[in-house]
């Protein structure tokens, strides 16, 4: 067998053959060359490991009225990956069938139905099996009856029991949506330590 010069470390006894081992070595040959070491054929190039795509974006063009307590429905999915994230188009719940930590974005131009009290806020809140995401909520109070506004937020959330659904809700006054966009991603696992509260 022929040894490769190759020194382990500068800290070791000589073993022999003109190179030295380290002492945490726990075979003889460890100084031989290994993939990446000079004098031997470089490793290839490994592909980054990534999780599969989890999202899901819908959306709904056509002017609707979301009555006092009511949820916003979206009339199609423009972008599904994955199954985690469930959505029949036409429907305003969205189901969550892995538990995990997600990605919220909504927005939509609103305005007041007629016959709305100007004084009276619009908003438009994210829901959790039907309870309310605490920051993701956006609000207008409008001072004409033709004002138009876009409500928008963003928030992360953590789903630990599934199924679970979402939904976008109308907690105080109704109001006239159009242009509306949801999209929910999967950003991966619940890590083991959390600093939730």
């Amino acid at each position: 067998m022929i040894y490769r010069p190759y020194e382990c470390g500068g800290c070791g006894e000589e073993q022999g053959y003109g190179h030295k081992q380290k002492p945490c070595c726990c075979f003889p040959f460890c100084c031989q060359p290994f993939p990446g070491m000079p004098g031997y054929p470089p490793m290839p190039p490994q592909p980054p490991v990534t999780a599969p795509l989890s999202i899901l974006t819908a959306a709904n063009t056509a002017e609707q009225t979301v009555a006092e307590g009511g949820t916003l429905p979206f009339a199609l999915n423009t972008v599904s990956y994955g199954a985690d994230i469930v959505h029949t188009p036409g429907t305003a719940v969205f189901t969550i069938t892995t538990p995990g930590v997600y990605y919220v974005s909504f927005h939509a131009v609103v305005s007041p139905p007629e016959g709305t009290q100007l004084s009276d806020p619009v908003e438009l809140e994210l829901t959790l099996n039907g309870t309310a995401v605490p920051g993701a909520a956006s609000s207008q109070t409008f001072t004409a009856s033709d004002e138009v506004a876009t409500l928008s937020f963003n928030t992360a959330i953590t789903v630990t029991t599934v199924p679970a659904t979402l939904s976008i809700s109308a907690p105080g006054i109704s109001v006239t949506v159009t242009d509306s966009a949801l999209t929910i991603q999967r950003l991966g696992a619940i890590p083991r330590t959390s600093t939730q509260a």
